[in-house]
């Protein structure tokens, strides 16, 4: 799940600038079933939080990866390796554009999703929803989230809670 604190659908994804400037935006993933080498990442979260101060593929990010306090130390290791880009992929791509970035660090992380609709809580720290776009045309059911499309079909709306500066306090 991503999310942003845009005033829509993260236009990012779509070529476009941020309607805020900094960008706060969360990733967050839940393995389902994993490994990592010989290690285990079954039923781990991973939230990703930066912020951008412009075009978010411009760089000059800052922010880091909060993995799930259930880990164990070889599952951190393992998930900080992945997530810092360190094992290649995307996460190697992606870690080109932080200017600077946290060490990982264990936290309780909830990722529950219901109805087409997500919702993350990192206790004391960030709490991020979606909400289903309503369907514009009269007396229809919303848009249907899981559908294969160019287009993601979610209102982001992060919630009012801690600020990206409460964030920075659980940096180094």
């Amino acid at each position: 799940m991503e999310a942003c604190s845009c005033d829509t659908t993260c236009p990012c994804n779509f070529g476009s600038n941020a309607t805020r400037l900094p960008c706060d935006a969360i990733v967050a993933w839940h393995v389902r079933d994993g490994t990592f080498g010989e290690t285990r990442l079954d039923n781990l979260n991973v939230v990703l939080f930066l912020r951008s101060p412009w075009y978010i593929f411009d760089g000059g990010w800052i922010g880091g990866v909060y993995i799930d306090d259930r880990a164990t130390p070889d599952q951190v290791d393992a998930l900080g390796t992945i997530f810092s880009g360190n094992a290649g992929g995307w996460p190697a791509v992606l870690s080109a554009l932080f200017a600077s970035q946290f060490e990982p660090k264990q936290v309780p992380i909830s990722i529950d999703t219901a109805d087409g609709n997500a919702r993350i809580v990192v206790p004391d720290l960030l709490e991020v929803a979606t909400e289903r776009v309503p369907n514009p045309m009269p007396d229809q059911p919303p848009l249907d989230p899981t559908v294969e499309a160019p287009a993601v079909p979610f209102l982001h709306r992060p919630s009012e809670g801690p600020t990206f500066e409460s964030c920075e306090a659980h940096g180094p």
